[in-house]
């Protein structure tokens, strides 16, 4: 339990909002940090984030502001904001920042710019304690207190058992690691993977396709986080396996249900111009496939989203490469 323990939440989305919930819950001291003004005022005012999280009370001890003074006082930080934005956002807390406070990514994406995973973008400006936290964890989920698992890396395991120890509570289970790596190839290649399922269900290929899908997308996302550096175990876990099967199997996932849609043929432009959340796998396959080039990392299915996010490559066309190919064995 995270008591005498101040953390504060940067971003009022529906993960930010779902992990301050959490936090309270888990006896800290909690300060939700909302980039508008407006919306900081709004969640006071109606004790709920109907935007992101609609028909969730907040807790009466939630403190939600909109000036980042508030982090002078915190022991930990979530950043839970885009994963594109991650540069942009770190450089505005910066002059906030204690020495000492943790920070924990919460994101689940590569940045397209910097090419890199989130550790490294934010390890060039700051060199506070830093921790990613990742696994299965839809939102709503999270904030109406179902039974959740996540993993905390941290390249220091003492404190990724620190930070363990000050977000769990009696319906969110937290799991060290040290593998920092991993953890975020394992939350950003499932991403991929998602959106790749959601086009398979999309255009009524049958259950024998995804379970094919999935398993390869496995295969997949373990060949590139080990790669890179990452465990093996780390993929057979919470925040590979895990977080896959949740991610590419319900509409409730943004990455699954953008592929989805994509199946059914409605168009990128449209969905993303739409869409009231972000599908973080959009830019997140533009920069693993990056990646995977420049490293040299068979990564088929990857690429294969790549030509159909970003190429303009037809769907049919892409399956119709994908399934002329046959290797004589799995591995």
């Amino acid at each position: 339990m995270a008591e005498n323990v101040n953390i504060v939440v940067i971003g009022a989305g529906a993960f930010g909002t779902a992990l301050a919930l959490s936090c309270v819950k888990a006896g800290a001291s909690v300060t939700l940090y909302a980039r508008r003004p407006e919306l900081a005022e709004e969640l006071n005012l109606s004790q709920q984030n109907q935007h992101y999280l609609p028909g969730i009370f907040l807790s009466s001890t939630l403190k939600v502001v909109s000036n980042l003074a508030c982090l002078q006082q915190a022991d930990i930080i979530l950043l839970a904001t885009p994963a594109q934005e991650t540069d942009g956002i770190v450089s505005q807390l910066k002059p906030f920042l204690k020495d000492d406070t943790s920070m924990v990514l919460c994101a689940k994406g590569m940045h397209l710019i910097q090419k890199s995973l989130l550790s490294n973008v934010v390890q060039r400006q700051l060199n506070n304690p830093l921790a990613v936290l990742s696994g299965p964890s839809f939102a709503d989920e999270l904030a109406q207190g179902k039974p959740t698992a996540v993993m905390i890396a941290s390249s220091n395991i003492e404190h990724a058992k620190f930070l363990a120890r000050s977000l769990r509570h009696s319906t969110l289970r937290c799991y060290a690691t040290e593998d920092v790596i991993g953890v975020q190839a394992a939350g950003a290649s499932k991403n991929v993977m998602a959106i790749a399922s959601g086009i398979v269900d999309g255009l009524k290929m049958g259950c024998n396709s995804r379970a094919a899908l999935l398993s390869r997308g496995l295969a997949e996302m373990s060949r590139i986080g080990i790669s890179l550096g990452g465990l093996p175990e780390t993929f057979m876990g919470l925040a590979g396996m895990g977080d896959l099967i949740l991610t590419a199997t319900s509409q409730k996932s943004r990455n699954y249900s953008f592929g989805y849609k994509l199946g059914q043929g409605e168009s990128i432009d449209a969905l993303l111009s739409g869409r009231h959340q972000l599908t973080e796998g959009f830019w997140t396959t533009a920069a693993l496939f990056n990646m995977t080039q420049e490293l040299n990392i068979y990564a088929p299915l990857t690429a294969a989203v790549n030509d159909i996010l970003h190429k303009g490559v037809p769907i049919s066309e892409v399956i119709d490469k994908i399934l002329s190919k046959q290797s004589e064995q799995e591995f």
